[in-house]
């Protein structure tokens, strides 16, 4: 793992601190963490989409249904690109065309994100257009 920049772990340290705190206000939120900056997931039952802090930073929320998903990630369309989703129930059975239409071109399985094949057109293929044009 790369070492954690004094900006990121402020940021990661401001996130759990954030999680904290709603906890403490009664809110559903639970937060499990190292005692270094290497790790840290925040399961929010109420949250919206939320940009990590990275370095191993998640959040994980429940959704009801469908029409909750979607509300849940509609403030981030557009500027989504891959996307690792666990639906054991078969209830989002029909999310692949709404993300595609949120901008997702990359669906993987939880934890292989990190690895996207390299066809995948990144930035809706920009790069890989320019890497076919030069070649």
């Amino acid at each position: 793992p790369r070492t954690i920049d004094v900006g990121a772990a402020a940021a990661i340290r401001s996130t759990r601190e954030a999680a904290r705190w709603r906890k403490l206000a009664g809110a559903a939120v639970d937060l499990w963490e190292s005692n270094e900056f290497s790790w840290s997931v925040i399961y929010d039952s109420t949250c919206a989409f939320r940009i990590s802090p990275l370095y191993r930073t998640v959040f994980v929320t429940p959704v009801l249904d469908f029409a909750d998903f979607t509300a849940r990630l509609e403030p981030v369309s557009g500027h989504l690109e891959g996307f690792a989703i666990v639906d054991r129930a078969g209830r989002f059975e029909d999310e692949p065309a709404w993300l595609r239409d949120a901008g997702v071109s990359y669906f993987a399985e939880p934890g292989m994100m990190q690895s996207p094949p390299l066809e995948w057109p990144h930035g809706g293929g920009a790069f890989l257009n320019r890497l076919v044009a030069c070649g």
